[in-house]
């Protein structure tokens, strides 16, 4: 189509004369115009090539009336731009804290060792721990995992300016089991306060606690001997449910930890050392020198629930909560090398009126138990474990007995296929285990230590009455049983029952914070140590 065409076909509007000037809706007249001018020009130079129209915008102005101006355009202030800003921002961190994720601060030591509170430090340093809420959305709700949700009961806290409304006598008892204490002034209620929801000024408040959850809706659990035996229909017939090894390693405690730098780690108050003069401390490392009919015996002769300082010594300010209790539950660690072809090393565990032994040496290696009880005829097991030493070699060997389960491995990887203690296998008193203890036994030859650790697993203690819980215990449905890692001291579901689904939180992830500087004063530097850590 050609210029001419293009004229041809543009109409006047209704309404509009032919001879009208063009008005702002209807700028093609203009660029035709332009279109033609520059065709006709084109058309002299190259006659074979087609005219292009011209776009361009058009101009409204007439000589008897000057173009409009365009309106000017509005730009937002920057202030405006920043309080938008702040508030989008202030929406994503109210989402993410409701829905998410959210930051925590420890305030107690009921979950030490595993997390730690304020406190138990005296600094205010707890630990600042991160909770995904959005874990149990997508997987389901699992025993020994951390957990923080809104305590059961509420407190009642007063808005009032000078609270004194729990001298109040009570007026019904509607709600007495729901509130322990108010937040306002700290004061404990000691008598039931009635229907509080109905008294001026006073609101229910829920608190946020952690613990570690041990029992599932609709299972029966009862502790014996520090360990928790649950009944289900999963197959669990009274018996120790078995941890994750991540969960099983954050709740090892320790008894003894090496420190070869100290002039002589093995404190004679706890040790009991046969053939002392086959044992010497060279370059931080603890040296066993012993013969066929000289061994070098280091025994650990009790073990209790204790707490251990840094430097392995009992925290004797804790004897009226901790220390009771045999705790026959233990991991023996020991990084060592052996020197000659004939050395040996027996690691013993004793639990009660048990023996679990572990025979390593380059002849081979083996593991043993001795089950029984006073009265009756001990009987012995023994396995071969496939498993040979090199001379001259360091291994990190790890034996351990926790939950009716006997394991060896060594290197970090599993060197005999381990023992489950079937239900009635193993001698369970009713009472208190009477005796728990660590051996370390070398033979024939030389031994190096870079590393000797005794550990020991959670001991829950328990109370007859009430659910605490030595009488077994049903977990209602839609219920959770919980209990705090520092067992005497925690106020957990043996004090205050369970809690409802609704009232769970969520995981407890990581900590965070805090960083400790330690000042080393041989090498003359600070240091920072941190707590960062996952939560198992």
């Amino acid at each position: 189509m050609d210029i001419n065409e293009q004229k041809e076909n543009i109409e006047p509007q209704p309404g509009q004369p032919e001879n009208a000037p063009a008005r702002d809706d209807a700028p093609v007249a203009d660029n035709e115009t332009q279109a033609q001018s520059a065709g006709a020009s084109s058309a002299e130079g190259a006659s074979d090539v087609p005219a292009i129209p011209i776009l361009a915008e058009a101009s409204t102005a007439t000589p008897e009336q000057p173009a409009a101006s365009a309106p000017p355009r509005h730009r937002r202030s920057r202030i405006r731009e920043d309080i938008e800003a702040i508030i989008l921002a202030i929406i994503f961190v109210i989402v993410i804290r409701e829905y998410v994720a959210e930051a925590y601060k420890i305030p107690t030591g009921s979950m030490e060792p595993t997390l730690m509170g304020d406190s138990v430090s005296g600094r205010g340093d707890g630990d600042n721990i991160i909770v995904d809420k959005m874990y149990y959305w997508f997987n389901p709700v699992k025993r020994w995992d951390v957990v923080v949700f809104k305590y059961p009961k509420a407190d009642a806290m007063s808005l009032a300016k000078n609270c004194d409304f729990y001298r109040r006598e009570p007026e019904h008892a509607e709600r007495a089991e729901d509130f322990e204490y108010c937040v306002a002034c700290h004061r404990r209620i000691g008598k039931p306060l009635g229907d509080i929801t109905k008294m001026p000024n006073v609101v229910l408040y829920h608190r946020n606690f952690i613990k570690r959850l041990v029992a599932l809706p609709g299972e029966t659990i009862r502790i014996k001997h520090g360990d928790i035996y649950i009944t289900n229909d999963s197959g669990l017939d009274d018996e120790i449910p078995p941890k994750p090894a991540d969960a099983q390693d954050a709740l090892w405690q320790r008894v003894f930890f090496c420190d070869f730098g100290l002039p002589h780690p093995l404190n004679e108050n706890r040790w009991r050392i046969t053939n002392k003069a086959g044992v010497s401390f060279r370059d931080g490392r603890l040296v066993a020198e012993a013969t066929a009919s000289s061994p070098v015996i280091l025994e650990l002769p009790e073990i209790k629930d204790w707490r251990i300082d840094e430097r392995n010594e009992i925290i004797e300010k804790d004897e009226q909560q901790y220390g009771k209790n045999y705790v026959g539950d233990i991991m023996i660690e020991a990084a060592a090398t052996f020197i000659g072809k004939n050395s040996s090393i027996t690691l013993e565990i004793v639990e009660d009126s048990c023996l679990y032994t572990a025979s390593l040496g380059s002849g081979g290696s083996s593991v043993s138990w001795r089950l029984g009880e006073e009265g009756f005829t001990p009987r012995t097991v023994t396995e071969q474990v496939n498993f040979i030493f090199v001379p001259d070699t360091e291994y990190r060997i790890r034996f351990i007995n926790v939950d009716d389960r006997l394991t060896l491995a060594v290197n970090g990887k599993p060197v005999w296929g381990g023992h489950h203690f079937a239900k009635g296998e193993i001698p369970t008193p009713e009472t208190t285990a009477g005796d728990a203890a660590a051996r370390i036994d070398i033979k024939g030859g030389k031994a190096i230590f870079s590393a000797l650790n005794i550990y020991r697993d959670i001991y829950y203690t328990a109370s007859t009455g009430g659910n605490a819980t030595r009488a077994p215990y049903y977990v209602p449905e839609g219920q959770y049983f919980v209990l705090g890692d520092n067992s005497p001291i925690s106020s957990d579901s043996r004090v205050w029952e369970t809690f409802p689904r609704a009232n769970l939180i969520g995981r407890a992830c990581f900590v965070f914070f805090p960083f400790h500087p330690i000042i080393d004063t041989e090498k003359m530097r600070l240091e920072w140590r941190s707590r960062l850590k996952l939560i198992r």
